[in-house]
């Protein structure tokens, strides 16, 4: 786990813009769901920021802590299934998929997030959506509970999904594709 104090965002977003944060924090999976759970406590604000693409940060900061879960490596699991963790970046991830002959994150690959936001808001491109291959994924509840989402629990729509209305913190999903 990293801690930085008083870090700029701009460091941390495409457009590079962004004031300072209180704390900015790149943790595991663990660790962050931790964290967030700490500052939900307190009432602390908390910003997910992952590779902060399709971001805007004020000039005068964030008065909390901005948190960045760290990516793990992506998983085969069977044949076409893959699974990938929120802080992993969709090039990657899409790269992954291609390396062991497995088609449909094409469409992600030139997007400079990671598979969080692209939970999030149903990211997609060139005629595809994440959704046509979200097999299921994994969320934090408000409460705490890590709880098993399915692609009708989603309800993924035109760049939105179920995370935020909900409250979710979006953790890692399971992805079908095609040989």
């Amino acid at each position: 786990m990293e801690i930085l104090y008083h870090e700029p965002l701009k460091n941390h977003t495409t457009f590079r813009v962004g004031g300072e944060c209180d704390r900015f924090i790149t943790a595991s999976r663990e660790e962050g769901i931790k964290i967030l759970m700490e500052c939900r406590e307190r009432k602390e604000p908390i910003l997910l920021l992952g590779r902060g693409s399709n971001v805007l940060v004020s000039d005068r900061g964030f008065a909390g802590t901005v948190l960045n879960f760290e990516p793990e490596e992506p998983e085969l699991l069977g044949d076409d299934v893959i699974r990938v963790s929120a802080g992993t970046a969709l090039s990657y991830a899409a790269s992954f998929a291609a390396e062991r002959g497995l088609s449909g994150l094409e469409c992600l690959h030139g997007i400079p997030g990671t598979l969080g936001g692209a939970s999030v808001m149903n990211a997609g491109a060139y005629g595809r959506e994440l959704k046509d291959c979200f097999l299921r994924g994994e969320v934090l509840t408000e409460e705490g509970e890590v709880k098993t989402v399915s692609l009708q629990d989603m309800a993924f729509g035109y760049r939105s999904s179920a995370v935020e209305p909900n409250r979710w913190v979006f953790l890692s999903a399971e992805l079908q594709l095609e040989k």
